[in-house]
């Protein structure tokens, strides 16, 4: 037997709680629950305790049964009342199987099944012990098909974020001085600090960078603990030393070793205007032309011509990474070609190092810990002047390439 419901008007009902339960739609069936809200003395359309309830306008395919004495049902509800030789448990069985195929038939703007298209539903119907069987069957199996889901979804959900866990996790192996053996034979880090501080003098004094003023020298006492030296000043650091590195490794402030800088921007007239669709110059790289995977697209259309000098360039070999916004500190991007970039957008061109080297630690969490902790603003982003002083563990530069070449090793198997 099916029963369908009725709307009351408003003078109708109330939230005192006079008279049967008045239920409007789906928001009152939750789980196996049904919520009791409004109430009405004038009840029509009356669902008995016991009766199936099934949301058949709007949400379409909530199901309960009430267990209240009666209730008065909206039209978005009808109650489903059992006859002879028909167990209600069975029928609630039945259409949580065919919901998907009874919501198909829903009709109109606003989804919704009929009366008449319930009625014709065709439901193979055992004899009425069969039925009580097959309901206690199914009430044994359906929490384990339930914890099954569950257990379906959180692989999915690992699954999906696998790869990236996996390469995060050789990243910040490898930056730990774990992935690959140091070899004695190396060149010692404290040779290529030298090598980087001559190459900087010089770039100095041909005014093509400008000196980073933190300049320091961090080394390790006696007592094992860090310290750094800026000019006459020693201090110890130890608190800002997140990890235990090789003996043949340093630690180093990211200034101290690559040239740190963000580009220029374009407002969209401008952009359209002069910028649009030129046959040459070299590519304008934006925010949105980096990706979260590592992807740079260089053939957005927009480029800078070779004889304006007001655009900051970054070479080939060096890194983008986006510093402000949503994307900060989540799109990086590896240089195949000198491009000119936007202002949200950081360069990093390291001095001497294996480029690539850079590239991987930018992606670690021990960057992305100290990159969080330097965020500031309602809109998040580091300054210049905090980037170029977080911490990055340096090896020495024949084991730079020997961990990149791991790396991209491994990442190459996992593809």
């Amino acid at each position: 037997m099916l029963i369908s419901g009725q709307d009351l008007t408003p003078e109708k009902y109330s939230k005192v709680k006079s008279g049967i339960p008045y239920i409007t739609g789906a928001s009152n069936l939750e789980g196996e629950e049904v919520i009791f809200n409004r109430w009405t003395t004038k009840p029509v359309s009356i669902a008995n305790s016991g009766d199936l309830l099934l949301t058949c306008k709007g949400t379409v395919g909530k199901i309960a049964f009430l267990k209240h004495k009666e209730a008065h049902i909206a039209r978005q509800i009808m109650a489903i009342r059992a006859i002879s030789n028909l167990a209600l448990h069975y029928v609630k069985a039945f259409l949580i199987i065919s919901m998907q195929k009874i919501k198909s038939d829903a009709k109109s703007m606003i989804p919704g099944i009929s009366r008449e298209v319930l009625l014709s539903i065709l439901i193979p119907l055992p004899p009425l012990a069969e039925q009580q069987r097959i309901v206690d069957k199914l009430e044994r199996l359906l929490p384990s098909v339930e914890r099954y889901k569950q257990d379906k979804e959180k692989l999915d959900e690992l699954n999906l974020k696998f790869p990236s866990r996996l390469k995060k996790s050789i990243i910040d192996y490898a930056i730990k001085g774990k992935l690959v053996k140091q070899d004695k034979k190396d060149e010692s880090v404290e040779i290529l600090l030298q090598k980087i501080k001559k190459q900087k003098d010089k770039l100095i004094k041909e005014k093509k960078i400008k000196p980073f003023k933190f300049n320091s020298t961090i080394f390790k006492h006696s007592d094992n603990s860090h310290y750094e030296k800026i000019g006459n000043k020693t201090r110890i650091i130890q608190d800002e030393i997140p990890f235990e590195i090789p003996d043949s490794w340093a630690w180093v402030r990211l200034g101290d070793v690559a040239e740190i800088y963000t580009g220029d921007s374009i407002n969209q007239d401008q952009k359209l205007r002069k910028y649009t669709n030129l046959k040459d110059g070299r590519y304008y790289i934006a925010t949105k032309d980096v990706g979260f995977n590592g992807t740079i697209d260089y053939e957005n259309g927009v480029k800078i011509p070779q004889n304006e000098t007001k655009f900051k360039a970054a070479p080939k070999d060096s890194i983008l990474l986006c510093i402000e916004g949503g994307s900060a500190g989540k799109k990086i991007g590896y240089l195949e070609s000198e491009v000119c970039f936007g202002n949200k957008l950081c360069c990093f061109t390291p001095f001497i190092l294996h480029s690539k080297f850079i590239f991987y630690y930018l992606q670690s969490s021990c960057f992305l810990d100290f990159f969080r902790q330097g965020t500031t603003g309602i809109i998040t982003g580091v300054n210049l002047s905090q980037l170029k002083t977080i911490l990055i563990p340096l090896p020495p530069l024949s084991e730079q390439r020997r961990i990149v070449a791991k790396i991209e090793e491994i990442l190459n198997l996992e593809t």
